[in-house]
């Protein structure tokens, strides 16, 4: 259900981060945590369009940064997080899927971090659906005091959702501190970039 209300009422971002896993209801994807996901990934970019490499991705970036019209730093922060943006989908299952396998081997503490708040928030979410249904059918059949337990579901959906972010929050900081890589070297997903008239940039996953 929360999925289902993140993907209809969410921002785009956050809409194309719970198409592209079914974990990010429990690993508590908010707006907040998106923003956050974005600068990581834009630092990632960054390092890998200083690198020197000839990838497709950095031969667009470089052909773009030379059409632009403004070729100040605003020109480049705003390729980057169009980049960084456009990257946030694959990011996000990076990040869910295949940081806390590289945190488990090399950080086990913060693998037990992230393992933790992670199981406290689906244990939560898991909780709360059958609850709110048990204290609806009791409202409508007895009392409506049963109604009661629909808020103590929501309030426990909305602990587990803080919980998952905690735990994300300590994935997130295990790539900042380099404990662990969001993409592997060499393997960041090509971008287009494409630039319009002004520092109007818009850049899309292939």
């Amino acid at each position: 259900m929360a999925r289902f209300v993140g993907i209809r009422l969410g921002r785009r971002g956050l809409r194309e981060v719970y198409r592209a896993t079914s974990r990010a209801v429990f690993a508590g994807v908010s707006g907040r945590v998106l923003e956050q996901l974005v600068e990581v990934t834009a630092v990632r970019l960054r390092q890998e369009l200083k690198a020197g490499t000839s990838s497709q991705c950095a031969s667009d970036f470089r052909s773009a940064r030379a059409r632009l019209a403004d070729r100040s730093d605003e020109g480049e922060n705003a390729l980057v997080r169009a980049g960084a943006e456009a990257l946030v989908s694959q990011a996000a299952r990076e990040l869910l899927e295949l940081v806390p396998t590289r945190l488990i081997t090399a950080e086990k503490e913060l693998w037990a971090g992230w393992d933790q708040a992670r199981a406290e928030a689906e244990f939560r979410a898991t909780l709360a659906i059958p609850l709110a249904g048990l204290a609806g059918t009791l409202g409508v059949v007895y009392h409506p005091l049963w109604w009661g337990g629909v808020v103590v579901a929501l309030l426990l959906l909305r602990i587990g959702s803080e919980s998952g972010e905690r735990g994300t929050e300590v994935l997130l900081e295990a790539v900042r501190a380099r404990k662990a890589v969001l993409f592997e070297d060499g393997a960041l997903p090509d971008v287009p970039w494409n630039t319009f008239i002004g520092s109007e940039v818009r850049a899309s996953v292939r």
